[in-house]
This record gives C-alpha cells, sequence and structure tokens, in this order.
C-alpha cells in the first residue's frame, strides 16, 4: 500500500462569470481564446502529495509580470523544499507546446508561455500537464522551442483526449511531427497515471480507453 499526504485547501472559492472574447477559425483559435480575465476564488493553486509539489495554474487568469498569478507561482516555487518533494509538476488547461492544428496562437496560452517558460525552467519544473486539444502528446525535454537532450527542461505532456466525442479526429498542424514531439496521437480516448518511486525516477503511464493494456506513442 502506498500513502500519500495531501494537502487541504481552505475556504470555498468566490465565482465570477468569466468574459468570453471571439476566436480566429483560421487559426483554429475558437471563442475560449479569451480577451477577459478570470482572477477570482482559487484560480490558481498548489498541494503536495507524496514526494511531490502540484501547482494549478489558469491560463484564464493574467500572468503578466506582478500580476496575481506571477507573484503566486515565483513564490510557491521558492518556498517548495526540494529534498521533501524533490518533483514539481504544473498542470493548466491551455499547452504551452501544442502540435495539433486546434488552438493555436490563443492569445492567453502565448502569454503565458511568454512570461512562465522561464520560470519553469529556472525552477527546474518537472512535467507540465495540459488538456484542451482533444488530443494525446508527450514532448521530449524542452524549453523555448529547443530540446535538450540532457534533459535540464521540463516535459509537456497533453493528455486532453478524453474529453473527443464520437468520432471527433484532432488533426495535426504539421504532417511530420516538430522536433520536440516525442509521440503524439490525435484519434484514441486515454487517461494516465504518474508513480513517483524516489528522487530521481518516476514512471508516466497512458492507458487508451476501452483497450485492456498500456500505450505511449
Amino acid at each position: 500500500m502506498k500513502i500519500g499526504l495531501v494537502s487541504c485547501l481552505q475556504g470555498a472559492p468566490q465565482v465570477k462569470d468569466a468574459e468570453i472574447g471571439y476566436g480566429d477559425e483560421s487559426t483554429g483559435s475558437h471563442p475560449s481564446s479569451f480577451i477577459g480575465v478570470y482572477d477570482y476564488g482559487n484560480a490558481f493553486y498548489t498541494f503536495s502529495s507524496g514526494l511531490g509539489t502540484f501547482i494549478v495554474l489558469n491560463c484564464y487568469t493574467s500572468s503578466e509580470v506582478g500580476s496575481n498569478q506571477y507573484n503566486f507561482l515565483i513564490e510557491t516555487l521558492e518556498g517548495i523544499e526540494r529534498d521533501v518533494t524533490p518533483w514539481v509538476l504544473v498542470m493548466l488547461h491551455c499547452p504551452l507546446y501544442n502540435t495539433f492544428f486546434a488552438h493555436q496562437n490563443e492569445t492567453q496560452t502565448v502569454r503565458m508561455k511568454e512570461n512562465f517558460e522561464k520560470i519553469f525552467v529556472e525552477y527546474n519544473v518537472n512535467i507540465v500537464f495540459s488538456g484542451h486539444t482533444h488530443g494525446y502528446l508527450r514532448s521530449k525535454p524542452v524549453a523555448f522551442d529547443e530540446v535538450f537532450e540532457c534533459g535540464d527542461a521540463p516535459l509537456y505532456i497533453g493528455i486532453g483526449d478524453g474529453g473527443q466525442r464520437g468520432d471527433e479526429i484532432e488533426f495535426f498542424l504539421n504532417r511530420t511531427p516538430e522536433d520536440w514531439v516525442e509521440c503524439r496521437d490525435g484519434s484514441n480516448w486515454s487517461f494516465g497515471t504518474l508513480e513517483i518511486f524516489n528522487s530521481t525516477t518516476a514512471e508516466w503511464t497512458r492507458r487508451l480507453s476501452g483497450v485492456n493494456k498500456w500505450e505511449d506513442y
């Protein structure tokens, strides 16, 4: 039996309707490309579990330098005791690295990548999980669109294919995968599990829905 310690969030979030802008269908951008800002309640937060610190960020909250979310991210990363939780994992909705046609160049995602990617690298974030696109992506260690073969950069895992509808296929932006793509799939449903064994070893496993096997390709 493995037991993880999970901290509790105190207080109920306050909710305000998000302000929706208009997308650009020519780039695969939909009305989820917001020009408004959601900065209410627990729009971003952190918790620890076992050997990991998890940081949940909100693409639809301002990520500009000096914003509440920017300051929260810096303060959280500076306060992590890596000898206690050596793994740092970020979760957000919009993918900072996106191999699919849909949701390219959305304003909130571009701004978050510009403002936060350098922070992820500086503070040695290990993995960044995202959704939004209804496909599966696992990157190589990548930063600023360059592959870091030695591993000194985060992995990006997009696991949004659980949101596929019917016979939906998530089309790729380019026929040939980008250099930073390790594997990608736009035609299946799946979910994944992450098991952290120690300060240097963790295992990410993807399972295809309805298939009695684990797969990552």
